[in-house]
Protein backbone atom coordinates (compact mmCIF):
# COMPACT_ATOMS: atom_id res chain seq x y z
CA UNK A 1 0.00 0.00 0.00
CA UNK A 2 3.18 2.26 0.94
CA UNK A 3 4.02 2.01 -3.21
CA UNK A 4 0.63 2.69 -4.56
CA UNK A 5 0.07 6.14 -1.65
CA UNK A 6 3.76 7.41 -3.38
CA UNK A 7 2.73 6.24 -6.64
CA UNK A 8 -0.64 8.29 -6.55
CA UNK A 9 1.33 11.08 -4.95
CA UNK A 10 3.76 11.11 -7.54
CA UNK A 11 1.09 11.29 -10.44
CA UNK A 12 -0.53 13.95 -9.35
CA UNK A 13 2.51 15.92 -8.82
CA UNK A 14 3.81 14.64 -12.81
CA UNK A 15 0.05 15.67 -14.06
CA UNK A 16 0.08 19.12 -12.79
CA UNK A 17 3.90 19.82 -14.22
CA UNK A 18 2.96 18.63 -18.01
CA UNK A 19 0.12 20.57 -17.74
CA UNK A 20 1.85 23.39 -16.42
CA UNK A 21 4.50 22.70 -19.66
CA UNK A 22 1.54 22.76 -21.89
CA UNK A 23 0.26 25.91 -20.57
CA UNK A 24 4.23 27.78 -21.27
CA UNK A 25 3.58 26.85 -24.78
CA UNK A 26 0.05 27.54 -25.63
CA UNK A 27 1.39 31.25 -23.57
CA UNK A 28 4.43 31.47 -25.52
CA UNK A 29 2.44 30.93 -28.77
CA UNK A 30 -0.53 33.07 -28.38
CA UNK A 31 1.79 36.11 -27.05
CA UNK A 32 4.03 35.69 -30.00
CA UNK A 33 1.64 35.75 -32.99
CA UNK A 34 -0.59 38.64 -31.01
CA UNK A 35 2.30 40.76 -30.57
CA UNK A 36 4.60 39.44 -32.51
CA UNK A 37 3.00 38.49 -35.89
CA UNK A 38 2.75 35.03 -38.37
CA UNK A 39 6.28 35.36 -39.31
CA UNK A 40 7.31 35.15 -35.93
CA UNK A 41 4.52 32.58 -35.06
CA UNK A 42 6.22 30.58 -38.00
CA UNK A 43 9.36 30.88 -36.69
CA UNK A 44 8.35 29.48 -33.03
CA UNK A 45 6.34 26.58 -34.76
CA UNK A 46 9.54 25.83 -36.69
CA UNK A 47 11.89 26.13 -33.78
CA UNK A 48 9.37 24.56 -31.31
CA UNK A 49 10.42 21.12 -32.14
CA UNK A 50 14.40 21.50 -31.10
CA UNK A 51 12.42 23.33 -28.18
CA UNK A 52 11.14 19.98 -26.68
CA UNK A 53 14.13 17.56 -27.38
CA UNK A 54 16.31 19.87 -25.57
CA UNK A 55 14.17 20.22 -22.72
CA UNK A 56 13.36 16.12 -22.75
CA UNK A 57 17.39 15.76 -22.24
CA UNK A 58 17.21 17.67 -19.58
CA UNK A 59 14.43 15.84 -18.09
CA UNK A 60 15.80 12.58 -18.81
CA UNK A 61 19.11 13.67 -17.13
CA UNK A 62 16.83 15.49 -14.08
CA UNK A 63 15.00 11.96 -13.47
CA UNK A 64 18.36 9.54 -13.86
CA UNK A 65 20.16 11.41 -11.33
CA UNK A 66 17.21 11.64 -9.18
CA UNK A 67 16.91 7.77 -9.80
CA UNK A 68 20.19 6.98 -9.06
CA UNK A 69 20.72 9.62 -6.01
CA UNK A 70 17.42 7.94 -4.78
CA UNK A 71 18.71 4.75 -4.72
CA UNK A 72 22.30 5.39 -3.27
CA UNK A 73 20.75 7.43 -0.48
CA UNK A 74 18.64 4.17 0.44
CA UNK A 75 21.82 2.11 0.34
CA UNK A 76 23.59 4.71 2.78
CA UNK A 77 26.14 5.37 0.04
CA UNK A 78 26.65 9.14 0.28
CA UNK A 79 29.79 9.10 -1.35
CA UNK A 80 27.90 7.96 -4.16
CA UNK A 81 25.76 10.32 -4.57
CA UNK A 82 28.27 12.95 -4.46
CA UNK A 83 29.90 11.22 -7.48
CA UNK A 84 26.94 11.06 -8.95
CA UNK A 85 25.45 14.69 -8.49
CA UNK A 86 28.74 15.55 -9.65
CA UNK A 87 28.84 14.10 -12.86
CA UNK A 88 25.31 15.14 -13.69
CA UNK A 89 26.19 18.86 -13.33
CA UNK A 90 29.46 18.40 -15.49
CA UNK A 91 27.38 16.64 -17.96
CA UNK A 92 24.44 19.40 -18.30
CA UNK A 93 27.04 22.23 -17.94
CA UNK A 94 29.54 20.76 -21.17
CA UNK A 95 25.77 19.46 -23.13
CA UNK A 96 24.84 23.66 -22.31
CA UNK A 97 28.24 24.69 -23.80
CA UNK A 98 28.10 22.30 -26.91
CA UNK A 99 24.65 23.82 -27.43
CA UNK A 100 25.33 27.30 -27.08
CA UNK A 101 27.59 27.65 -29.51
Amino acid sequence: MIIFDAYKKMLIIQVIAAVTAFLGVLIDNIVVSRFLGTTCMAALGFAQPAIIVLASIGLILCVGTQGLAGKMLGNGDIEGVNVVVSIDLFLSFVLGVIIAF
